[in-house]
């Protein structure tokens, strides 16, 4: 499963969102669902619209990318 099949997922299964309710949520406010893309771990989080290698609140890695970096959004 590539990481924005996953983001996907994590989003749909989190939020009850599909992929373009959850971009026009994330795009009119200032922040947006972080997902961690370390393996094994399914946190989310918010973060900014801009996050890359954000801080995991679980696994404390650096691995939460904001949703709409994911999607090619930003």
């Amino acid at each position: 499963m590539n990481s924005r099949n996953k983001a996907r997922k994590i989003i749909e299964d989190e939020y009850g969102l599909d992929e373009i309710e959850i971009i026009q949520m994330s795009m009119e406010d200032l922040q947006a669902p972080g997902i961690c893309m370390d393996f094994g771990c399914l946190n989310v989080q918010d973060c900014d619209q801009d996050t890359r290698n954000g801080i995991c609140d679980v696994c404390e890695n650096d691995t939460v990318h904001s949703y709409l970096i994911l999607a090619d959004m930003i």
